[in-house]
């Protein structure tokens, strides 16, 4: 069947709204951090739970912090950017790379950091601003109390990692990659409409619109605009 004109305003709009509520992070297709060789590491601190860390960092700094955990903990970290775009980088104690979160630019929005230990020791989160050159920015770093992991935290720090492999994904910007993303972001829209969560399912389905849009799939990316639309 052909488009119709009002299929064409139905993507048009789908498009405008994605754009509005999806602020999408510059791409780091390198899978390593956009920083450069000479930035400063400071001085390692604890991140203890109830504490709120208010501090400035700029493009030639990054903060990092230890965070110990015993086997099978639950944690949750929230970074509040404020006009600064932060990278978070979660270490295990092996020092091995589990996590890389950047899903919001322009410093907007927080950015979450949600794991389950699978071993017991000393974890570390590195702050990094997205861009080597950037201004100085204020953010805030605030953990919950860390708690033996229940089925269901298990399951949502389960759904991040890999909604935030298929954002990474997402940034290589090949055909190959964004189907792999969409195939992430199929899984992690299947968990969020059990959670009765709108505003998630929205942004992630305006997310897989832009994606359908890249790969030329405009009959998807019509569809994912429209269930965006009908919540």
């Amino acid at each position: 069947m052909g488009t119709t004109v009002k299929d064409h305003l139905l993507l048009c709009l789908g498009l405008l709204l994605a754009c509005v509520r999806l602020i999408a992070s510059p791409q780091d297709t390198s899978g390593t951090a956009l920083v450069s060789q000479d930035q400063v590491a400071d001085e390692v601190r604890e991140l203890t739970p109830g504490t709120t860390i208010e501090r400035e960092l700029s493009g030639n700094h990054r903060h990092s912090y230890f965070i110990g955990l015993e086997l099978g903990q639950f944690v949750r970290i929230i970074a509040i950017q404020k006009e600064i775009d932060l990278i978070l980088v979660l270490f295990g104690p092996d020092r091995q790379e589990l996590l890389r979160v950047n899903r919001y630019s322009r410093g907007r929005g927080d950015e979450e950091v949600l794991l389950v230990a699978e071993q017991a020791g000393r974890y570390r989160l590195e702050v990094r601003p997205q861009e080597k050159d950037a201004a100085p920015g204020n953010y805030t770093l605030v953990m919950d109390p860390p708690r033996a992991a229940t089925y269901e935290d298990k399951t949502q720090a389960t759904v991040w990692r890999t909604f935030m492999k298929g954002w990474q994904l997402r940034q290589h910007d090949t055909a190959e990659s964004l189907r792999k993303a969409l195939e992430a972001f199929a899984e992690v829209l299947h968990y969020w409409r059990t959670q009765n969560n709108p505003k998630d399912q929205v942004d992630l389905l305006n997310i897989m619109g832009t994606t359908y849009c890249d790969l030329n799939e405009n009959e998807k990316a019509r569809d994912c605009f429209s269930q965006s639309l009908g919540l």
